[in-house]
């Protein structure tokens, strides 16, 4: 049977099609055929032209162009700056899916020493990481892993690696987890032998020995010890060194812990 059929009713009247169109008369049930075929035709491209925009508002916005590229970073002094990009993890992602909260969160969780961090997005690709960092200036190295100190020993947090921060070698491990501060280290012997021999690589440590350091191309120990004044250190250092050179002494080390009585060991 047709869909738009009609059926008769016990008075003779034709019925209401089961369309919901009048068949009383062929044009008016034509026209209002027409007029429904044309509403269901209107809202199909009106669902099809919808999903051609949302189509194309996601190839805009997830496209290349929304792409982050370099991700820039600031106010990283003691940290390195491809390292704070690497842990975001921002480059090559659509902007609109970075959530600033949860890459602030990361930042924090994995560098320590960040005392604030706030990152920015500026469409259509640009990332900017703003942080501010704990004023450390040591990184105490033991058992090849890494804490950065404060000037006078108070510990910040273990982090990945050294940064651009001064090492001081913890040798015998004495302090191989260090929570809050780092005792019996001389932090302000290290900071005035910087000062006046700013060439020192770094300094190992060991309670007995104090600050180590190593000169001359056959790496000769120097034991700086704990206490004393660095100038005077520093001034029998090259003296001695000089001297050792031209005599093209063999040295085992030399021993600085008490400036009234510089030592010095041969190798024989």
């Amino acid at each position: 049977m047709s869909r738009f059929t009609t059926r008769t009713t016990a008075k003779g009247h034709r019925s209401v099609t089961r369309s919901g169109v009048d068949g009383r008369s062929p044009a008016v049930g034509w026209a209002r055929v027409r007029d429904w075929l044309a509403a269901r035709l209107a809202a199909g491209i009106g669902i099809v032209i919808l999903v051609l925009c949302l189509a194309f508002v996601g190839t805009l916005l997830f496209g290349s162009q929304f792409r982050v590229g370099e991700v820039q970073v600031l106010g990283a002094n003691l940290l390195d700056a491809q390292a704070i990009r690497q842990a975001a993890d921002l480059a090559g992602r659509s902007i609109i899916t970075i959530l600033p909260g949860q890459v602030e969160t990361r930042l924090r969780k994995q560098f320590i020493c960040i005392a604030s961090v706030s990152v920015q997005r500026q469409l259509p690709n640009q990332v900017t990481i703003r942080l501010e960092e704990q004023p450390a200036r040591w990184a105490w190295e033991s058992g090849d892993r890494f804490w950065w100190v404060k000037e006078d020993g108070t510990v910040i947090g273990e982090m990945p690696d050294a940064g651009r921060l001064f090492v001081v070698h913890d040798v015998n491990r004495v302090f191989s987890a260090p929570e809050q501060y780092i005792p019996g280290v001389p932090w302000r012997l290290a900071a005035e032998m910087l000062q006046a021999l700013p060439v020192i690589p770094a300094f190992d440590y060991t309670p007995g020995e104090g600050l180590i350091v190593y000169v001359t191309d056959q790496q000769w120990p120097v034991y700086l010890g704990s206490n004393g004044d660095a100038r005077i250190k520093t001034a029998l250092l090259r003296a001695l060194v000089e001297k050792l050179v031209q005599n093209k002494a063999a040295v085992g080390y030399i021993d600085l812990r008490n400036e009234s009585r510089p030592l010095y060991k041969k190798l024989t």
